[in-house]
């Protein structure tokens, strides 16, 4: 594993998005003008993305021409299998709304800039109706 800052248009696009990411393209944009690029992207040893894309996409349309990636050996197989399994287990992820709410309030986000829907600052805790075990058993 090695961390390198490369030109944008050296760094190619994983065509092995099995997560439709348009709707969150506009609130990532927003976060990195506000925050900077702060996550690196994930390329394999032919620079393309392993984990990324959305990121890379965002950082093109800002205008970045260098972006800091961290550089892994991985197989074709491996990669595949990477994206296939990592996109699965971000269904598999909840919210703790109360803390989530909490913070909402602190900052006084703007909700809608960033894809969070108003009813979310609305839920005290869902977790008492929606448990671990329940998350386990749709699958």
């Amino acid at each position: 594993m090695q961390f390198e800052r490369i030109e944008v248009e050296k760094i190619k696009q994983n065509n092995l998005e099995l997560r439709k990411n348009t709707l969150s393209l506009a609130p990532l944009m927003k976060s990195i003008s506000e925050y900077g690029f702060i996550q690196p992207i994930i390329v394999n040893q032919d620079n393309i993305v392993v984990d990324g894309n959305n990121r890379l996409q965002a950082a093109i349309k800002l205008g970045y021409t260098v972006l800091p990636v961290i550089k892994i050996d991985i197989s074709e197989q491996a990669l595949e299998q990477y994206a296939l399994i990592h996109s699965q287990i971000q269904e598999l992820t909840g919210w703790n709304f109360a803390l989530k709410k909490s913070l909402v309030q602190k900052h006084n986000i703007d909700t809608g800039a960033y894809g969070m829907s108003d009813e979310m600052r609305q839920i005290d805790d869902i977790d008492e109706f929606f448990t671990e075990e329940d998350a386990i058993s749709l699958f």
